[in-house]
């Protein structure tokens, strides 16, 4: 089935895999790994949040309510445009490092990037869950479904 209108439309499919892949978690059988579906897919949303929603109306939206990283240096996000320039300019850039828990099963990402003076900009940690959840919030954004604040 082709995309109708590809910004809900690969929101959408989006959607369906991150729900698939959640329910089979810890199904060893299924071998299925669900951080990797989450990085795929915060990838192409980025993208597509970047390039197709109105940069003006995500300037507006305040990051009350959404979840916001743990800050470990440079300067503080304030709106949902900044997460999402911050967090695109990032992974673009492959400036990722994954964390892990005591059991050896990745628990978050650490995310920074440089402004034009190859200046580090900002510097966030992000556990799963807040990555989960700023995944569809933004999936929400691009479905075109109103997005509460908390």
């Amino acid at each position: 089935m082709n995309y109708e209108k590809l910004e809900r439309d690969f929101a959408q499919r989006t959607r369906r895999n991150l729900d698939f892949i959640e329910e089979r978690r810890g199904d060893s059988e299924a071998g299925v790994y669900e951080v990797t579906q989450l990085v795929n897919s915060i990838l192409g949303i980025l993208v597509l949040a970047r390039e197709r929603l109105h940069r003006s109306r995500l300037q507006r939206m305040s990051l009350d309510g959404w979840p916001v990283p743990e800050r470990l240096g440079g300067e503080r996000l304030e709106t949902v445009w900044d997460l999402v320039k911050f967090m695109r300019n990032a992974v673009a850039h492959l400036n990722v490092t994954f964390l892990e828990d005591e059991g050896h099963q990745i628990s978050g990402v650490t995310l920074w990037d440089y402004n034009e003076d190859d200046v580090e900009e900002h510097r966030a940690r992000f556990h799963l869950e807040e990555l989960d959840a700023v995944c569809r919030k933004l999936l929400d954004l691009l479905e075109g479904r109103r997005v509460s604040p908390a």
